[in-house]
């Protein structure tokens, strides 16, 4: 394991230092976890609002539509594409296709 090495490198008088350092990158770790998990909450709420909008105002997807919805992971795209499914009359509003 990485972590024994690291121990065996730095000797006793270095370990402090090893456990803080892996401590930082096990924190690090976790707040690009929560960081990733609500951008991507984000953008699967966005797909499924996008969806849900659609089929209220009765504007059929495609499957090349919903191949290009299910397969967008940016948010700033997403959320223009909300805002054109709002007026949107068919599916061309939406993408610009």
């Amino acid at each position: 394991m990485v972590y024994n090495k690291l121990l065996e490198i730095a000797g006793p008088e270095g370990r402090e230092d090893v456990v803080t350092a892996a401590e930082q990158f096990i924190d690090q770790g976790r707040v690009e976890g929560r960081v990733e998990g609500r951008v991507e909450g984000r953008i699967e709420t966005l797909r499924a609002a996008i969806e849900k909008l659609l089929s209220v105002r009765s504007v059929a997807l495609s499957e090349g539509g919903r191949a290009r919805l299910d397969g967008c992971a940016d948010p700033a795209v997403l959320e223009h594409w909300y805002e054109r499914a709002i007026v949107a009359e068919k599916e061309s509003d939406i993408f610009g296709v």
